[in-house]
């Protein structure tokens, strides 16, 4: 008998697909033109994240078998939890509405989703201490796709939030 076709690939460099999620975090003072273009605080580009079970199944596995249960990411989350993700599809701490993400392939390997609050989307009548972010299909159902924890950024009512969510897809 031959050599399975998983060693095959893998004496040949190629063992199967990486997927890592990087996220960025900024928080901008609104200028004079009330317009948030003063960054006030920067997270620094923070990752790997964590795929959730419910990530891998409906993001991943259904859409390249194109099932009637695959999901794709449309919204983001930001949360005060210590945790980054749940297999059960919620971000700890999760905090404010989630908002609607814009979507762009900066190259064949790369897919980035882009979301922002603005400072009267922080109805807390506070400062929240962020300190994870993630993806989701939905704008209230327990669809997380993935997420990470991050050290805290203090997001004030007078300022404007800005997530940057990145998959990076390699061969291992």
């Amino acid at each position: 008998m031959g050599r399975s076709l998983k060693t095959r690939v893998q004496e040949r460099g190629h063992g199967g697909i990486k997927i890592e999620g990087f996220m960025r975090l900024q928080i901008r003072d609104y200028d004079k033109k009330g317009i948030p273009s003063i960054i006030a605080g920067d997270s620094g580009w923070q990752g790997p994240n964590q795929v959730t079970n419910i990530g891998f199944l409906n993001y991943i596995n259904y859409v390249m078998g194109t099932s009637s249960g695959s999901l794709v990411v449309s919204y983001a989350a930001v949360g005060t939890g210590t945790a980054p993700a749940s297999s059960a599809g919620s971000l700890p701490g999760e905090t404010m509405a989630r908002k609607p993400t814009t979507y762009s392939a900066p190259s064949s390997t790369q897919i980035q989703w882009i979301a922002s609050w603005a400072s009267s989307d922080n109805t807390s009548g506070g400062n929240i201490a962020v300190a994870n972010a993630g993806l989701y299909h939905h704008s209230s159902t327990l669809s997380l796709m993935c997420g990470k924890v991050f050290t805290s950024s203090t997001w004030g009512t007078n300022q404007a939030l800005n997530l940057t969510y990145q998959l990076n897809l390699s061969f291992t």
